[in-house]
């Protein structure tokens, strides 16, 4: 077996990225004077069904607070010809520790909005820990979706879950809305901003009308919620809540995606038995439906109704690009 090692660079900066690196071929970037901080992954313990994916994001999430400048290192291990995808899948699952900007969003505002969107959670709880992982990894999707993103909808992706912590404590889920636009207000964020970030949040609970100014938003917002509870919240949603619950929801985020972004599914990290599920559930759809009506809802569908038109996907940098346009359709999703 050829096996080699590939370091997956996290690297703090004001435009964070993600590196990768083989240490075993001429090509590869030199290793750093000082070792980094890291952890050591086998590609038996990355692709293994009962994978600690909580363990991991933890010691992942410390590994990032405590490095010297919050640079550290995941060497991955194992075959050389597989480690490249296996390295994508890491990239992807720890992409909220890179936390990469685009221009709207490299800016003192929003470091001051990403402080007061920490604030609100109380990360000492498991809850609110993941509910604020699940914020920041789908604020990073809807960059990779589109990298030119303005500030509004980069806001309504990192405070879209807000509602959240607030139906835990028995509130209404449709008051994060208004917590946010408090909070933006506070931070001096223009008004105008202010009004299209609470309707991006407001309204992805209701369907959009193709004359909505803001649907095509609303579509990348939903796109890159539902491929951030794919990537990295199915996992822990099946251990919690089983598999038939768990079908529902694979099915929900499901008509939720767009057909181009559908097509990212096939890249992704995810459990055997949420891989089996979202085949199930993307046979059904594919599936013929008697009767001319319901041929024509189907097409409906499939046609995705809204499309953005600037909706793309950006490469993981220099980690092979991880967020590369998907493969051809009709792939299965990876269960390694």
């Amino acid at each position: 077996m050829n096996a080699s090692v590939l370091r997956i660079l996290f690297n703090a900066g004001p435009r964070l990225q993600v590196e990768a690196a083989d240490t075993g071929g001429a090509g590869g970037r030199q290793r750093p004077q000082r070792p980094l901080p890291g952890l050591d992954l086998t590609l038996a313990e990355w692709q293994s069904d009962s994978f600690p994916f909580r363990d991991f994001d933890r010691f992942a999430e410390t590994l990032a607070a405590d490095a010297p400048g919050g640079a550290f290192e995941i060497r991955l291990s194992g075959e050389a010809h597989r480690l490249a995808a296996a390295a994508r899948q890491v990239v992807t699952r720890c992409q909220r520790l890179a936390a990469r900007r685009n221009a709207a969003s490299a800016c003192d505002l929003f470091e001051r909005a990403l402080a007061g969107h920490r604030r609100l959670h109380d990360r000492t709880r498991p809850p609110a820990a993941s509910v604020y992982a699940h914020a920041l990894d789908t604020w990073q999707w809807l960059l990779r979706l589109d990298p030119e993103a303005s500030l509004a909808p980069q806001l309504a992706a990192l405070f879209h879950d807000v509602g959240r912590l607030g139906a835990e404590a028995g509130t209404p889920g449709g008051a994060g809305a208004w917590v946010t636009d408090e909070l933006l207000a506070e931070l001096d964020v223009d008004l105008a901003v202010r009004v299209r970030v609470h309707r991006l949040i407001g309204g992805r609970r209701h369907p959009s009308a193709a004359a909505d100014p803001f649907a095509a938003e609303i579509a990348l917002l939903d796109d890159a919620d539902a491929l951030s509870f794919f990537s990295f919240e199915s996992a822990a949603y099946l251990d919690d809540f089983g598999a038939e619950q768990a079908a529902r929801q694979v099915a929900h985020a499901l008509a939720r995606l767009r057909p181009a972004s559908r097509t990212l599914l096939t890249a992704l990290r995810l459990r055997t038995t949420v891989a089996r599920l979202l085949e199930r559930e993307l046979g059904r759809r594919a599936a013929p439906i008697p009767g001319s009506a319901a041929r024509g809802a189907a097409a409906a569908e499939t046609a995705g109704g809204l499309d953005s038109g600037t909706a793309g996907t950006a490469e993981m940098a220099g980690a092979g690009g991880a967020g590369a346009a998907g493969p051809r359709r009709g792939a299965k999703p990876s269960r390694a």
